[in-house]
């Protein structure tokens, strides 16, 4: 099929595309068989776009190992938890990771639903919502009676703080006890978007940074991190020279891409 995406949905082909060649690795650090099938699928263009770096290479695959540690460690402590994927794009967690009886909710704009719907079916306890994740009526679709886990990959940076502030303050207003766990960039990495080897192939700037994630916890009072997961922390042997000599040269390299964890408590 022919897929026509553009702005921020066109990126969702960065970590679908990742996700495809890791798996045929012999050495692969995650199995996506579905990223496989679904790229198979997808007619492209002979274009640079199509070639991913190195570097975001391992990059988003220290970001899939990360949050999917959190989303199994979510579940296997609230087993019928209720897991929220905001900006969902073609992930396939639903399938891919074990749910064991809890409920999923892929959330994305209306062009990427459709276009996931050709791939993913709903169940009783599968669910896709085409709404923009700041049209807040999706919210009145989720149960609110159950722990939740609200997820974001390769999203949240393409917006300002502006939209996401709110965002996540009617999330922690209407989901007592709910958590949530995102990727973050620094301000350095925002600010040097255009040096991204892959994200400025696409006309989708970098909008958001942050470089002391404490500052989410002042945006609502029951804010609070659990833990900050830094993608140089994986995939060490998988770096390019480069990466690893921005490393020993600007130590705060290291720190400008992570996942965040935080809960909500009242």
């Amino acid at each position: 099929m022919k897929v026509n995406l553009t702005g921020v949905p066109e990126t969702l082909f960065i970590t679908l595309r990742i996700r495809a060649i890791e798996t045929v690795r012999s050495d692969a650090a995650v199995k996506d068989p579905y990223a496989v099938k679904i790229l198979e699928q997808i007619e492209f263009d002979n274009s640079p776009k199509n070639r991913v770096s190195a570097a975001s290479q391992a990059g988003t695959i220290a970001r899939t190992i990360i949050l999917d540690k959190i989303i199994n460690d979510f579940l296997t402590g609230n087993s019928q938890g209720i897991i929220v994927n905001l900006g969902c794009g073609l992930d396939a967690r639903c399938k891919r990771l074990p749910l064991n009886g809890s409920q999923w909710f892929d959330i994305d704009v209306k062009e990427t639903v459709e276009v996931r719907k050709h791939f993913f079916e709903e169940t009783h306890s599968y669910k896709m919502i085409s709404k923009s994740m700041f049209d807040y009526s999706w919210m009145d679709a989720i149960p609110k009676d159950r722990p939740a886990l609200f997820i974001s990959e390769g999203v949240m940076m393409y917006f300002e703080e502006k939209d996401i502030k709110p965002l996540f303050c009617e999330i922690a207003g209407q989901f007592a006890f709910a958590e949530l766990a995102f990727d973050t960039i620094s301000r350095w990495a925002e600010r040097n978007h255009k040096r991204h080897p892959d994200v400025k192939k696409y006309n989708v700037p970098f909008k958001w940074g942050i470089d002391n994630c404490k500052e989410i916890e002042s945006w609502y009072p029951g804010f609070q991190i659990i833990k900050e997961h830094y993608y140089t922390d994986y995939m060490k042997k998988r770096w390019p020279l480069l990466i690893k000599m921005m490393m020993k040269i600007y130590p705060p390299f290291m720190k400008s891409f992570r996942v965040l964890h935080l809960k909500i408590s009242v």
